[in-house]
């Protein structure tokens, strides 16, 4: 029988299988969200406000409110409707990122627990499967 050496140490193999599992994520991710650090602060920012328009009620001023006021003439709704359809989307986004990201953080703990290259393979693959179905 040859023993034959991995073609990279486990390490290394780890670390790629990390990436590779943190890049399955992203990818869930997008198949949700439009990608850009600019448009996460504009999801964040319009979820808050949504958030303070539907505490105001009735008092709800559109000029208090402008990312969802923007929804609002877009959609020709009401600004409270706006604000709750906003407010449904990133209720709907909390499920879904949640899911991706224990998929996300049980791929990579199995991953970094490896004890072979198989058990990172396997980790790996497990996960990007999981991920896979969360995208889509």
């Amino acid at each position: 029988m040859i023993d034959l050496q991995p073609a990279q140490p486990l390490a290394d193999a780890i670390v790629d299988a990390v990436a590779a599992i943190d890049a399955a994520a992203e990818a869930a991710r997008l198949t949700h969200i439009t990608p850009g650090a600019g448009q996460a602060m504009t999801y964040a920012r319009k979820a808050n406000e949504a958030e303070a328009a539907l505490a105001a009620g009735d008092d709800a001023n559109a000029a208090d409110y402008p990312l969802v006021a923007a929804r609002s003439e877009v959609q020709a709704v009401p600004l409270l409707v706006a604000a709750q359809q906003i407010a449904d989307r990133a209720a709907a986004w909390a499920q879904i990122g949640a899911a991706i990201e224990r998929a996300r953080e049980s791929g990579k703990a199995a991953a970094q627990a490896a004890g072979s290259h198989a058990e990172a393979g396997r980790a790996q693959a497990e996960a990007l499967a999981a991920l896979g179905e969360l995208g889509a």
